[in-house]
Order: structure tokens, then C-alpha cells, then sequence
């Protein structure tokens, strides 16, 4: 694996001439648990927790980690984990609010290229929670695509279409069946190397 594969590109580049990258391998958060967290690196998955001096100027949920961000971090000797020491910059960021808080928000996923929205075409089609996805996809800063499943249930595709384009100007959307494989070739378009993608739906 490398740093291209799992999406480090020119604007995580441009970063490092502001780190201290000396004896740090470039990671990417990959999953987390609680204040663990397992970081992908060229040399392989490790198992990370903040440094001291992290969490110390840590003053806010969103300054620690989460997953989809990249890291600087150093491994241990003759381990597999490590100490992570710095955070890059996010260029896109998907938050939700925690549980009993008006204010503080969760991190869900960063840095992610492209979102899926996905919709079925059956009783559960629902526009106004399509508009609520769009907001969402939007304020992250990923750039969202419409997939519409379930078109083999569905009797009438044209009339459920022309509720997303009302709604979603200049979005592109694919209409897709599993059962016959119709619209995978052209979701598929959208999967490459160093694009990260999630689904929202």
C-alpha cells in the first residue's frame, strides 16, 4: 500500500512544509475507539493514541483525531503501534450533534472526495430527507451523487427522477437495480484509486 492509495494527495502534500515530519510515518485514520485508534501507514496498520502533548493542546472535541483524517505519528520500536503527534489540516468534514447537546458536535468522517446519497425507488422514496442529505453533503465539502436503488421495485423511475432533479440542480444521480446490475457500471465510474467515498442514506 501507499500514501496515494488510501487518498493522501496535492493538498496534504502542500502540508508538510508546516510539520515536523522527522521519524514520523504519515498515517491515516482508519477506525476509532474511543481515544485508540488504527492507523493505515506505508509500513503497515498500527494501533495509535494520542501523544501527551496532543491531548494537552487539545481544548475541543474536533482537535483530536477521527476517521479519515492523516496524521503524523512515530511507531514504537519492534511494535506494531504508535504515538500520534500531529494532525493535517481536513479538507472535507461530515459532524453530526451528540446526544443531549445543543452545541457540541460529533466528527463522523473527514476528508472524504465523493458521498453517495443513497435513495430507494419504493414507498420509502422520500424528497424532503434527499434535500436534508444535500445540505449535509454539502456543508462537509464533499461533493455528492445521487444513487437511486431498487429501480426493479419501482414502476414508475421517470416520476421519482423528476422529483430529484427539482431538488438537486446540477447533481449527478445514477439509477441502479442489484437484481439486474443496471447503473453499476456508471457508480463504479465514480470509484478510483486515492477517492474516498462514503454513503449517506
Amino acid at each position: 500500500m501507499n500514501l496515494t492509495q488510501i487518498g493522501f494527495n496535492t493538498f496534504f502534500e502542500q502540508q508538510l512544509t508546516t510539520l515536523n515530519r522527522e521519524n514520523k510515518l504519515i498515517g491515516r485514520i482508519m477506525l476509532e475507539h474511543k481515544h485508540s485508534y488504527r492507523v493505515a501507514t506505508e509500513e503497515g496498520e498500527l494501533l495509535a493514541t494520542v501523544s501527551g502533548n496532543f491531548a494537552h493542546n487539545a481544548f475541543a472535541r474536533d482537535h483530536y483525531p477521527a476517521v479519515g483524517d492523516f496524521v503524523l505519528v512515530s511507531k514504537m520500536p519492534g511494535e506494531e503501534r504508535a504515538i500520534i503527534h500531529q494532525l493535517f489540516e481536513r479538507k472535507s468534514k461530515f459532524t453530526r450533534k451528540m446526544a443531549g447537546s445543543q452545541i457540541d458536535e460529533q466528527i463522523v468522517a473527514t476528508n472524504v472526495d465523493i458521498v453517495f446519497l443513497t435513495m430507494s425507488l419504493n414507498a420509502d422514496f422520500n424528497v424532503r430527507r434527499l434535500e436534508r442529505y444535500l445540505v449535509a453533503a454539502w456543508d462537509s465539502g464533499a461533493t455528492p451523487v445521487i444513487v437511486l436503488t431498487k429501480a426493479d421495485l419501482c414502476d414508475d423511475v421517470v416520476h421519482y427522477v423528476s422529483e430529484v432533479e427539482s431538488v438537486a440542480f446540477g447533481v449527478d444521480f445514477v439509477v441502479v437495480s442489484a437484481l439486474d446490475g443496471s447503473g453499476l457500471d456508471a457508480v463504479n465510474a465514480y470509484v478510483c484509486e486515492g477517492k474516498t467515498i462514503a454513503l449517506l442514506g
